[in-house]
């Protein structure tokens, strides 16, 4: 295109001593780029909070890998990268593994971490807190400690769990145990007395004490301002009515809890409850998925106590939905307070804005963040951020995409800057075909006109 290249070049000369000090350069946009292969079949990564040179990635195997700020296995004070390797103990069945990893505030002092995994042989759910050896990052096999052990159905999981950045407490999600073709058959979700945690959200103090010592198989405090604390209802449980909690999040700054529950036949649905949340909440499965009665039993659709999700969204758009972070990172600050979330059969990515409980944007952005020709998260298994808040998705295939600072300049993504994006940037500036995700008004003021020029020649020259 020795036209195109030359219109470029012309233009660049002329722009270059021309440029319009009230032209404005177009917001910084946000990319998905492969950062790590490091962990053979991921399903979380997480982090020491603070702590943004390192990530853990949660191998469903049975491993937690150590991965350097460079997506590199961290070599030193691992055992070849492993921090943990529970292999042997793990079963592979359904949505069950090692689905779970967490790290309390005072890991630098204590060395202490949690796993949640489905054991071998009878599939009980198992949340065990380990201790690495003194001046490593590699866990002591016989440290293990267990602090839960749940009965498991055969079916959903959940398995998620963080460390409130409020309260500290540890907060573990539980599947309903069903299936896609065997709705909660035993109303679980809505049971919540008789320690069944299937279909629930729990919240546990694991700093020490246990309020049960003559049960071994429950070795925790009881968080006192617990919803069920002195009423009925068992005490460990937050929140109920949950079918497949897979994956949730705390927003780090505010302490506002999401929650990505996977739905049945016609329903995806988000949760969110506010920091100031005096828990208890029951969201209505199963007698209630997304804004639809189901039919079944269990609660009444309609009942006013039951708490209706923030959002949610049907099945000819996804059908299973993946969350849940809110980007809170220092690289792209125009991001800060976006909550991301992904479906796992489309690929698809959407961010939204609450205030109040309330969304004030929603938006799909696949086409944005991971432009045409470049690899993309086909299966996205979770959405976590690292110590300091940046936001990563977890793709089942094995890659760990990191969400970073896009560069407007490279107008033809393909991660270079050179004169190929001048090139197509005039080609679309004159009418041409644009490439996907790139458009002429480069400076976002709604015309097409030299301003644009001069915000493409700035970024170009500005080195992005």
């Amino acid at each position: 295109m020795p036209h195109v290249r030359s219109s470029a070049v012309f233009l660049a000369g002329v722009i270059g001593v021309c440029v319009s000090p009230s032209a404005s350069l177009a917001q910084p946009r946000a990319v998905l780029r492969p950062f790590s292969t490091a962990t053979e079949y991921p399903m979380q990564v997480t982090a020491i909070r603070g702590d943004s040179t390192k990530l853990f990635g949660v191998d469903r195997a049975g491993r937690i890998r150590v991965i350097n700020s460079d997506g590199q296995p961290l070599l030193s004070g691992t055992n070849a990268g492993t921090m943990l390797d529970i292999r042997a103990n793990v079963l592979l069945q359904g949505d069950g593994g090692l689905l779970s990893a967490a790290f309390p505030d005072d890991f630098a002092t204590s060395g202490e971490f949690y796993v949640f995994y489905t054991r071998k042989p009878d599939f009980a759910g198992v949340l065990s807190r380990f201790h690495v050896f003194p001046g490593t990052l590699t866990a002591d096999p016989a440290s293990k400690e267990d602090v839960l052990i749940t009965p498991r159905p055969n079916g959903h999981n959940g398995g998620w769990m963080a460390f409130s950045p409020v309260n500290g407490y540890l907060y573990l999600s539980l599947g309903d145990g069903g299936t896609g073709t065997d709705p909660d058959p035993g109303n679980r979700a809505q049971t919540i007395t008789g320690l069944e945690f299937s279909g629930k959200i729990l919240r546990l103090d694991v700093s020490g004490g246990d309020a049960v010592p003559a049960d071994p198989n429950r070795n925790y405090s009881i968080p006192p301002s617990n919803p069920f604390v002195g009423r009925t209802g068992d005490d460990e449980i937050w929140s109920y009515g949950l079918r497949n909690p897979w994956r949730c999040g705390f927003d780090r700054s505010t302490g506002d809890l999401w929650i990505g529950d996977v739905g049945q036949d016609l329903w995806e649905e988000l949760q969110y409850e506010p920091a100031a949340s005096p828990g208890g909440r029951n969201y209505g499965w199963r007698c209630t998925e997304g804004p639809s009665c189901t039919g079944l039993t269990g609660c009444t659709c309609n009942d006013p106590s039951l708490v209706p999700p923030l959002f949610a969204y049907d099945h000819t758009t996804g059908c299973s939905i993946t969350g849940a972070a809110v980007y809170r990172g220092p690289a792209i600050p125009s991001w800060s307070g976006t909550f991301l979330y992904s479906d796992w059969c489309t690929g698809r990515m959407w961010t939204i804005r609450q205030s109040g409980g309330s969304i004030v944007q929603q938006r799909e952005v696949t086409s944005e963040i991971v432009p045409a020709g470049n690899p993309a998260p086909a299966n996205p298994v979770a959405l976590c951020n690292d110590g300091v808040g940046e936001l990563y998705v977890v793709d089942f295939g094995g890659t760990i995409f990191k969400l970073v600072l896009g560069c407007d300049a490279d107008f033809d993504h393909d991660g270079a800057t050179d004169f190929f994006d001048y090139d197509a940037f005039v080609i679309c500036f004159e009418g041409g075909p644009c490439p996907p995700g790139s458009t002429a008004d480069f400076d976002n003021d709604g015309a097409i006109d030299f301003f644009d020029y001069d915000a493409f020649v700035r970024a170009f020259e500005g080195g992005c």
